[in-house]
């Protein structure tokens, strides 16, 4: 199983940036492709000099490891067979959109004509009602 590791890049003024460090690579969701590295775009001081550094510090710090603790979580559900919360929440008409154009930029292709007649068909529809009643989108021919 992959293991998430915080790590720290030096900048510019005497800062430092996070990033997340996965081993082995993970597959990144949005282009399919293995990646190592993820950078959070936090960063903290070095020295801090005022009380109100020293606090940011802290947060940063706090909100890095929730967000280290996070990705670790949705790789584990991912390799047991479990669907994170992220993906519960998200829409399935987006998600099958945004596949769509990640495949093809032309609207008069198949997937764009199956991409309308789902919409016309069952309209907008969130993942967890899809994984709590698959019934919802079945034909009955009578």
């Amino acid at each position: 199983m992959a293991r998430v590791t915080i790590r720290k890049k030096g900048i510019s003024k005497n800062r430092h940036s996070f990033y997340l460090d996965y081993y082995p690579p993970v597959r990144n969701p949005k282009t399919g492709k293995l990646h190592r590295f993820e950078f959070l775009k936090v960063y903290t001081y070095d020295k801090p000099a005022t009380s109100l550094e020293r606090k940011h510090n802290q947060e940063t710090i706090e909100l890095v490891e929730n967000v280290r603790a996070q990705r670790q979580i949705d790789i584990q559900n991912e390799k047991f067979g479990f669907i994170s919360s992220d993906m519960r929440k998200g829409n399935f008409v987006e998600f099958f959109k945004a596949y769509i154009n990640s495949k093809t930029q032309s609207e008069c292709d198949n997937l764009a004509m199956s991409h309308r007649y789902f919409v016309e068909f069952a309209g907008e529809l969130r993942f967890s009602r899809l994984l709590q009643n698959p019934a919802d989108l079945s034909i009955s021919l009578i």
